[in-house]
C-alpha cells in the first residue's frame, strides 16, 4: 500500500524461464506492492519450475493456463483476480528491472499526475527513441483497475492488441510516457534466431492489433448510434 492505495503487479508469462525469476525477485523486494499475480499462459519450457519457487510467498499468486490463451486473455484473468486499486502491468522478458523503474512508473498515479503511466526501454540512439512508434505499445504501464472495467471484455479477446485497446480508451485521460533508463526489453529477433518464426510471430501480432482495432471501432460506433437514437426519442 502506498499513500493509502493498494497496488498489484500483473505479469503474463509465456516461455520466459530465463527472465521471470529476476523480475519476481525485484517485485518481492518492494514493500508497497501488496500483491503479485503471474499468469503462466501455457508455457512449455521450464517457466512453471521457476514460478513454483515463489509459491511460498503469501503475496504471490500464480495462475496457470493449460494452453496459450493470448496476452489479452492473460491480462484479463489477472485483472479479475486482483485486489489492488492500482495495477502494474509488466512484460515477462525484461532485463535489468529495478525498484527505481517501478517507482518511476507508480509515482505519477500516486500523486495524481496521470491516469496512466507508460514506460519504455530506451534504445541506444536518442533519435530512434524519438521516432520509435512501438514505445506507445509498451507492456510496462500503471493504471487504475476501475478505468479498465468498461473495456474488460474487449481486453479478454484482444490478444496482442491489448495495449492498443487500452491506449484508445485513454484518449481523454492524462497519460504520461516515461523513459525507463537502464531497462532492456529484447526484441524478437534477439530472442528467436529462426527468422521464419520471427516473421510468423510479427505477422500474428500485427493481425491481432488490426482486428482488435476494428472490433473496438465497431463497438464504439454501435454505442454512439444507440446514444443518438435515444437522444432523438
Amino acid at each position: 500500500m502506498r499513500n493509502g492505495k493498494t497496488i498489484s503487479a500483473i505479469i503474463p508469462v509465456y516461455n520466459e524461464e530465463k527472465t521471470i525469476e529476476s523480475i519476481l525477485l525485484t517485485l518481492i523486494s518492494i514493500d508497497y506492492i501488496d500483491e503479485i499475480i503471474v499468469i503462466n499462459d501455457g508455457s512449455n519450457d521450464h517457466t512453471i519450475d521457476v514460478l513454483n519457487k515463489f509459491s511460498k510467498y503469501e503475496n504471490v499468486k500464480i495462475i496457470n493456463h493449460n494452453q496459450n490463451m493470448g496476452k489479452g486473455y492473460a491480462l484479463y484473468n489477472g485483472i479479475i483476480n486482483t485486489k489492488g486499486e492500482i495495477l502494474i502491468f509488466l512484460d515477462a522478458d525484461l532485463i535489468g528491472l529495478t525498484k527505481f523503474h517501478i517507482l518511476k512508473l507508480v509515482n505519477p498515479l500516486i500523486y495524481d499526475e496521470a491516469d496512466m503511466v507508460m514506460g519504455y526501454a530506451p534504445k541506444n540512439k536518442e533519435l530512434i527513441n524519438l521516432l520509435n512508434p512501438f514505445k506507445f505499445l509498451t507492456g510496462e504501464r500503471v493504471l487504475y483497475k476501475k478505468d479498465l472495467f468498461p473495456i474488460i471484455n474487449i481486453i479478454k479477446d484482444s490478444g496482442y492488441g491489448v495495449e492498443t485497446i487500452i491506449n484508445r480508451s485513454y484518449k481523454n485521460k492524462k497519460v504520461k510516457l516515461i523513459n525507463l533508463e537502464g531497462l532492456i526489453h529484447p526484441i524478437k529477433t534477439q530472442k528467436v534466431s529462426n527468422k521464419k518464426l520471427c516473421f510468423i510471430q510479427f505477422s500474428k501480432e500485427a493481425k491481432e492489433i488490426f482486428l482488435t482495432n476494428v472490433k473496438f471501432s465497431v463497438i464504439k460506433t454501435l454505442k454512439n448510434s444507440k446514444m443518438n437514437i435515444g437522444l432523438k426519442r
